[in-house]
């Protein structure tokens, strides 16, 4: 496949097991490890690389062009060039040349060798887009970065054509013309910033990388953190100043959530408010200590070196939130939550993100595996720095101390120890992380960098991982972050890995402080305490995977294959031995000896197949591992993972899951506006890109057809769910549809069975004028939506005190919410609630009231662990973006009415929002009000206001209806008055008594025969009011 691109010479090899022959493919790569030295005249330097071509893998169609140049304090000038082939950026060529006077002393990078594509496209940019947002969701949401990629709105913008290996950051040789693509989301909580690259042939992504990193006059803030601090602010007018600093660079900017510059009326800012508007000090001064220490330590201005604004914005993603971010330009910052977090505006936190923009303009490290790691890590490492430099009595080395609310709540990372908070502190060793989430562990795998800047630091003496001991003497943060800075701007680029971290530190202590320095031994020292060594790549392998997903049709054998790469920076020599060994879960492991017979070269790779197939001794479906060991003194990147699905269908077999016709909002409009769909490959051979998928589709008000094609490859057992505007689908879509049946059509699909999908329309009623619900008799659930998360909740129609309600209970013996001290927080923090949700149509009302009765319940067990116990049943009535007053606390059993007023001929959606926490046992076999969190709904009723005939006395007593057949209802119009009743028979008899009633309560017929009875009303053991009630027959 891909590899065969790379096949330039063969060697034979000889394999133990059962003498297997396999070919080791030869590959002249510039191996972007070393560091070279050089010797040779500047005004050359067109000249080296025209006469360095052959050994870089360059043709008369590519060259260099210098991108930038920086000079060191040691009096190197560092410059760094771009790779372009015929005229286009080749994505990931950079070269650094490090020159002294008229020397070019040392060069690094990676260059992209024997290019030779055509760059004319087959496709336009308008073709390639089309389904770029299918791929992309599918994407992110393979590595975690979005988790609910339907709600993601994205703009794409066409950043021209470029040339990028299909494996970068990794190397294959196979080169692709692609799209280079900007997509972004305007979503301040869930933000997307990603540069994305489609191939122009096919309009396939061939990858993705993000931009977001996930962490003049004088003037006096006052700051959450920091007490009061002066700063530079800008005046615009007498009495008129802005929090910008421009005499800092182009700026030191801070911005509140709508990218306004915040204004004061003073010098002196104090913006404490309940919007958390102080936090803007804490930012303005961050920003401008960060300035300070790049310009001062570094002669760094700005965020690229030529004063380029630094730009913090407060509140990011609303009123809550956890995080902190770079999303390309700008530097957002969350407040945290209301329970664990703090806002995260503390210095360590600041200088973190303006950091990863510090990247940008340095090493550019990619945001994806170790590149990424690295980034992260020097984002910690300068942030930490700007702590350590401008609040040493509070510096620490965990990140995030200052932000957490109260001990029990975990720091974000560790330096000293990362382990603590689950991240490595020792290169593959515990808790690395080899997946695909976090963009493949950015901020997990960042603690081994962070570990030994750590170490380089402080210093420290002990036992690795591995038994190894390590001695490492300080050197102070001084010294340890200006080699730091020398690794980033001066020999990192784009896709360096922890490799080529290891060998540009020892080269940036060289630089600072000489050849064979107290430095450089510390350096050394340090990265031995985390698993690294000048040399450990020397004889160095990998394992790879040909692809990720291994399919096999019923009459075919398949056996795994993996490739074998040696990346290290010598010949391996022959006589080496490897074993193979695969496992697959619930099997015995394989093992497998391969012995070189030839000496095994940088760059080369061998292309292994297993002698034992799949669905044999091993698995039919499911995930397998390969591994290697070496016996000899080598280091390897030892295990890969795939997966292996058969089919019983020969062929193509493409089912049709689900479609779902949409009205995203129903209250409105009947006409479907939305058209999702699903569908699975559940045969043995893939569905091509550039395939054809149709849908006939039958309503019963007309037909149509339309087809997409395939953006993608959807490979056996891979399914994909999509979305399309019925406007995109057909102008003449039909409309208030009530049933739908389609039939999904591939040219290669002879399996119809599964191919359609028939379903009807939930068709949404208004409640209007006279709805009564009090779920007794006639089913009116058509009139109402339930929407709920069944995991946390239950609901069920329950007869309390003979009266049918509908109740709402939690449904695990604990949840998950913020344990916020403010009940408006608490309730908007927990997303777990019930819905209980309407569409009312008050057109021809003028004074429309939506009324119910609720009775709550708490379960005990809980309260001890919430900040107010009375907070795990709550609810509130949500409209036309308005919030009634939040209703808890009732007087638990007890029926409480509740009116809401809604706006004159209001018509839209209504909801009744209920949040139930937890409970214990079942309804079955316990009273229902015991040991739950449990709301009961009753008797909800829309009305205009002049329709209530109840009459309330002056005491402000009702009872209704009168006549009365089954129940009788009485209340008071205030929902805190507590009572009694006694009920009289004509000839002053007491028939019933009832005490303890808090607003209002009910009684059953059955304990009265028909006739005229008093009701008398007690407060406070005095009778305060006496109606008179009937019963009829």
């Amino acid at each position: 496949m891909f590899r065969c691109l790379l096949f330039v010479t063969f060697i034979i090899l000889t394999i133990k097991a059962d003498c297997q022959e396999t070919t080791l493919s030869k590959r002249l790569v510039y191996n972007a490890n070393k560091i070279k030295q050089i010797n040779a005249v500047e005004s050359d330097v067109n000249a080296y690389f025209k006469n360095n071509a052959a050994q870089f893998g360059l043709s008369k169609y590519d060259k260099l062009v210098s991108s930038n140049s920086r000079k060191n304090r040691n009096g190197t000038t560092v410059k760094k060039y771009r790779q372009y082939y015929k005229n286009l950026n080749v994505i990931g060529g950079t070269y650094i040349l490090h020159t002294k006077g008229n020397q070019i002393e040392k060069g690094s990078g990676s260059l992209w060798p024997f290019i030779d594509i055509e760059v004319e496209p087959k496709l336009s940019f308008d073709d390639v887009i089309q389904d770029c947002e299918v791929q992309l969701k599918k994407a992110l949401t393979l590595t975690q970065n979005i988790y609910n990629p339907n709600t993601i709105d994205f703009q794409f913008e066409n950043e021209g054509l470029c040339i990028i290996d299909k494996s970068y950051p990794d190397f294959s040789g196979d080169y692709r013309l692609v799209y280079q693509v900007s997509a972004t989301s305007p979503d301040k909580s869930d933000p997307i910033n990603e540069e994305v690259y489609l191939d122009a042939s096919d309009g396939r992504l061939i990858t993705h990388f993000s931009h977001i990193h996930i962490h003049q006059v004088p003037g006096v803030v006052k700051t959450s953190y920091y007490g009061e601090r002066e700063v530079i602010i800008d005046s615009i007018a007498p009495d008129e100043y802005l929090l910008q600093d421009l005499s800092r660079g182009l700026g030191v900017i801070t911005l509140d959530e709508d990218l306004d510059v915040y204004e004061h009326d003073q010098k002196y800012w104090d913006l404490t408010n309940e919007n958390l508007d102080e936090v803007s000090g804490d930012l303005h001064y961050g920003a401008s200590a960060f300035y300070d220490m790049m310009l001062d330590r570094f002669e760094w201005s700005g965020i690229d070196g030529d004063g380029g604004e630094l730009i913090s914005v407060a509140h990011a993603g609303g009123k809550f939130l956890v995080n902190a971010y770079w999303d390309g330009r700008r530097a957002r910052f969350g407040n945290g939550d209301c329970d664990r977090y703090k806002p995260l505006v503390t210095l360590d936190i600041v200088g973190h993100e303006f950091a990863h923009g510090i990247t940008d303009y340095t090493s550019d490290l990619i945001y994806s595996r170790e590149s990424g790691a690295l980034n992260e890590s020097f984002s910690d490492i300068f942030g930490k720095a700007l702590e350590y430099y401008y609040d040493y009595d509070n510096f620490t080395w965990l990140i995030g101390d200052q932000i957490r609310r109260h001990e029990e709540v975990n720091f974000i990372r560790s330096m000293v120890d990362p382990r603590d908070r689950s991240d490595p502190k020792f290169y593959k060793g515990i808790h690395w992380a080899s997946g695909s989430g976090d963009n493949y562990g950015v901020h997990t795998n960042s603690g081994v960098l962070n570990h030994w800047f750590y170490l380089l630091v402080e210093g420290g003496i002990g036992t690795n991982e591995v038994g190894e001991p390590y001695q490492v003497f300080p050197i102070g943060m001084d010294d340890a972050i200006e080699i730091a800075f020398t690794m980033q701007s001066s020999y990192l680029t784009e896709n360096s890995n922890y490799f080529d971290a290891l060998y540009a530190s020892i080269e940036s202590s060289k630089d600072l402080f000489g050849d064979f320095s107290f430095q450089e031994e510390s350096v050394i020292n340090a990265w031995k305490a985390v698993g690294l060594y000048p040399g450990i790549n020397n004889l160095f392998v990998k394992l790879e995977l040909p692809k990720e997903v291994y399919t096999a049709c019923p009459s075919e054998t398949v056996y795994p294959e993996c490739y074998i790469s040696n990346i290290g920076r010598e010949n391996i020599p022959a006589g080496t031995e490897f074993v193979l060994i695969l496992e697959a879960s619930g099997t015995n492991k394989v093992f497998e000896d391969l012995v070189l017979d030839e000496e095994f070269e940088v760059g080369d790779s061998i292309f292994y197949t297993f002698q034992e197939p799949f669905g044999k001794s091993l698995i039919n479906n499911g995930f397998f591992d390969i591994s290697i060991e070496v016996k000899n003194v080598i280091s390897a990147l030892s295990e890969v993972r795939g997966d292996y699905i058969s089919s019983d269908v020969e062929g193509v077999d493409i089912e049709l899951v689900s479609i779902d016709l949409y009205n995203r909002d129903p209250c409105l409009s009947s006409d479907i506006d939305l058209f999702r769909y699903r569908i699975e490959n559940k045969g043995c051979r893939s569905i091509e890109i550039g395939d054809s998928i149709f849908f006939e589709i039958k309503t019963d008000k007309g037909d149509l057809d339309f087809g997409i094609r395939m953006f993608f490859e959807l490979e056996p057992g891979e399914s994909t769910l999509s979305s399309r505007g019925v406007n995109a689908i057909s102008p003449d879509f039909p409309s208030d549809i009530k049933s739908y049946s389609v039939t999904l059509v591939h040219k290669d699909d002879d399996f119809e069975e599964n191919n359609f999908y028939e379903d009807d329309i939930v068709e949404v009623f208004p409640i209007e004028r006279g709805y009564s619900e009090n779920f007794e008799g006639e089913d009116q659930s058509h009139l109402y939506v339930l929407n709920s998360s069944d995991f946390y909740n239950g609901d069920t129609i329950l007869k309390y005190r003979g009266n049918n309600m509908l109740g709402i209970y939690g449904q695990q013996d604990h949840s998950f919410y913020r344990n916020c001290e403010n009940d408006i927080d608490f309730f908007e923090q927990y997303f777990f609630e019930t819905r209980i949700e309407y569409c009312v149509d008050a057109s021809e009302m003028t004074e429309p009231i939506f009324e119910f009765n609720a009775v709550m319940f708490l379960n005990e067990d809980e309260e001890s662990l919430l900040t107010n116990h009375t907070y795990s049943s709550m609810l509130r009535v949500e409209y036309a973006d308005i919030s009634s007053q939040l209703i808890y606390d009732q007087p638990e059993g007890s029926l409480i009415n509740h009116k809401v007023a809604l706006p004159e001929n209001y018509s839209g959606e209504l909801q009744i929002v209920i949040v139930t926490l937890t409970k214990d046992g079942i309804f079955e076999n316990e009273d229902i009000t015991k040991d739950r969190d449990l709301v009961l709904i009753d008797d909800i009723k829309l009305y205009e206001k002049k329709d209530d005939k109840r009459t309330y006395t002056e005491g402000g007593y009702v009872i209704y209806p009168n006549p009365v057949k089954d129940v009788l209802r009485f209340s008071n119009s205030s929902n805190q008055k507590i009572f009694d009743i006694v009920i009289h028979n004509t000839i002053g008899q007491l028939i019933y008594k009832q005490n303890g009633i808090t607003n209002q309560d009910w009684i059953s017929t059955d304990v009265l025969s028909s006739g005229l009875y008093f009701i008398s009303f007690i407060e406070d053991d005095e009778i305060v009011d006496t109606s008179k009630f009937f019963v009829a027959e």
